[in-house]
């Protein structure tokens, strides 16, 4: 299925972000739109250059990558849509 709309939601885990994914799906299934959940979290550039390692960073961004899919999942289960999910990481300075 492959729908001509698209509603991207954004997530942020909290149970308000979760209520706002719910209405985006409950309103992707009664269009026929595509859901998109997209999540976004940053590292500062201070903490990438102190006490957290690389591994650490790459278990973060993958833990945040697997909330975002199951949760794309759920909902494409729950609602019967189509689902995909995004996740952006940025490093800011100071």
């Amino acid at each position: 299925m492959n729908s001509p709309l698209t509603i991207i939601a954004a997530t942020n885990f909290s149970a308000i972000a979760t209520n706002a994914v719910n209405y985006a799906a409950g309103l992707a299934k009664a269009t026929g739109a595509k859901l998109v959940l997209f999540n976004s979290f940053s590292l500062s550039v201070h903490s990438a250059n102190s006490h957290i390692t690389a591994d650490a960073m790459q278990k973060q961004i993958e833990r945040a990558i697997s909330k975002l899919e199951n949760l794309a999942k759920e909902m494409a289960d729950s609602f019967k849509i189509e689902t995909a999910s995004n996740l952006y990481v940025f490093f800011f300075g100071r």
